[in-house]
């Protein structure tokens, strides 16, 4: 399972990094003829988005070595992406492009490939707990 969950978070963390940029960018450029802080707000917001994929990425890189930090990491970045998306979306007052929607539905999955590999990363490391109280004398590989 940690093989999964850092195949998860890689993965999921490249997808999002890509396609977050892409979105900040399209979502910032579709809201360019406002005259108000929109355009800014929703070009920040995916560099955030961005920035929190970046951060999955790392999760899933140390799955390996601390799978209870990875999966927290995984699960954090995962979460807020979401909810930056969401509220990009709903300040952008839903008015995407036909061309932007194919990749909200390819961001959305890519962050819920980071949090699944969070879940799993935590589920790793609560079993690991779990073989080590119960039998001290043997070490875990």
């Amino acid at each position: 399972m940690k093989i999964a969950a850092a195949l998860l978070g890689i993965v999921g963390g490249l997808a999002g990094t890509y396609i977050s940029l892409i979105l900040g960018m399209g979502l910032a450029w579709s809201a360019a003829d406002d005259s108000s802080i929109i355009g800014p707000f929703l070009f920040y917001s995916g560099l955030l988005a961005s920035i929190l994929s970046i951060l999955g990425i790392v999760g899933g890189a140390i799955s390996f070595y601390s799978s209870k930090l990875a999966g927290i990491i995984m699960l954090i970045s995962g979460i807020c992406s979401i909810l930056i998306t969401a509220m990009g979306l709903f300040v952008s007052k839903t008015r995407l492009d036909s061309n932007l929607t194919p990749l909200v539905i390819v961001f959305t999955f890519a962050t819920l490939c980071i949090s699944i590999g969070g879940i799993l990363a935590l589920r790793v490391a609560r079993k690991q707990t779990i073989i080590s109280v119960v039998t001290p004398t043997q070490t875990l590989s």
